[in-house]
């Protein structure tokens, strides 16, 4: 499985936590070329496409196309990547969607060829314009990022669109982002909030976390620390260590939430195991504040956090 990458674009607001520093809130666009669970996230394997696979010409003589990706994706997974190359070519050969964006993502990837952002591209604009909503997202970071092709805000505004139409949840968070910051498309909020909410809904960590931010700012919906509280402790659970962060932050000033430093301590001390050294830097500030019994019943809830992989955090 190929976690997901995130990016992040800072809002223009920010939050001041008092006598603990200034802390600016981001929102996070998370582009990845290869979907966290995995090359066929949208396009079931199982399922052919057969009406999109007869047109390009006559059988496959040596094998079915369905049986090439079938091979392919056994060979993925034991990661022979040449073979699976091979094989995930044989369909894309053949003008199938499905063959053309996993090629995409071999050569995003550099997995059984070299990586080669232009072949990427090209792969996934052909897999794209067939409607694959997981290509038309790949495509729309290549063109965020210059990624093989130039860079082009507004050609990724559109592909991230179309793909958020089709439902496509990481689209959704990304198209939002976008609408929240007027980049590609036009500034607006409320679109923002509706495209957050429904990644949100979905479960979607980044999501959740960017409908936080919208909540703790005020943007496109009345401010409310309560609300944003709600969606951060969602994101937290979901392993996200700038909503932990934030998280954090709201229980050592009791906004939105009850005052509790050792509920503080926890989520700073959670980021902090996750590489955030904003966690680190106010898990130090808050210990000098807290008392021995603070401390240790803090470090014991903390303990269990992460034991239980963020499911029993108090």
């Amino acid at each position: 499985m190929i976690k997901q990458a995130r990016h992040g674009s800072a809002l223009h607001n920010h939050k001041t936590a008092t006598g603990m520093g200034e802390v600016r809130y981001r929102g996070l666009i998370g582009a990845a070329l290869l979907l966290s669970s995995g090359i066929f996230v949208g396009v079931p394997f199982a399922e052919a496409d057969r009406t999109q696979t007869d047109k390009a010409g006559p059988k496959f003589t040596a094998i079915d196309p369905e049986q090439a990706l079938r091979r392919g994706k056994q060979a993925y997974e034991r990661a022979t990547y040449a073979e699976a190359f091979k094989w995930f070519q044989q369909v894309a050969d053949r003008g199938d969607r499905r063959g053309q964006y996993l090629l995409g993502v071999m050569y995003s990837k550099g997995e059984g060829v070299a990586r080669n952002y232009p072949e990427a591209a090209k792969n996934f604009r052909l897999s794209a314009d067939q409607g694959l909503p997981d290509a038309q997202y790949n495509l729309a970071f290549l063109y965020q990022g210059g990624l093989g092709v130039e860079t082009n805000m507004r050609e990724a505004f559109s592909l991230y669109q179309q793909a958020a139409d089709a439902g496509h949840t990481d689209a959704q968070n990304n198209l939002g982002v976008l609408y929240r910051d007027g980049n590609g498309g036009p500034k607006d909020y409320a679109k923002a909030l509706s495209l957050f909410r429904l990644a949100a809904d979905k479960g979607l960590p980044g999501a959740q976390y960017n409908l936080g931010l919208l909540y703790l700012n005020g943007l496109g919906v009345a401010q409310s620390y309560k609300d944003a509280a709600v969606w951060f402790r969602r994101a937290s659970n979901g392993g996200l260590a700038e909503a932990q962060l934030n998280l954090g932050l709201l229980y050592s000033q009791g906004d939105g939430v009850p005052l509790n430093y050792v509920d503080a301590f926890v989520w700073f001390d959670i980021a902090a195991g996750a590489g955030n050294q904003m966690g680190a830097d106010f898990r130090k500030i808050l210990t000098s504040r807290m008392t021995a019994e603070q401390l240790s019943q803090a470090k014991d809830l903390a303990r269990k956090c992460a034991e239980s992989h963020l499911k029993d955090c108090g």
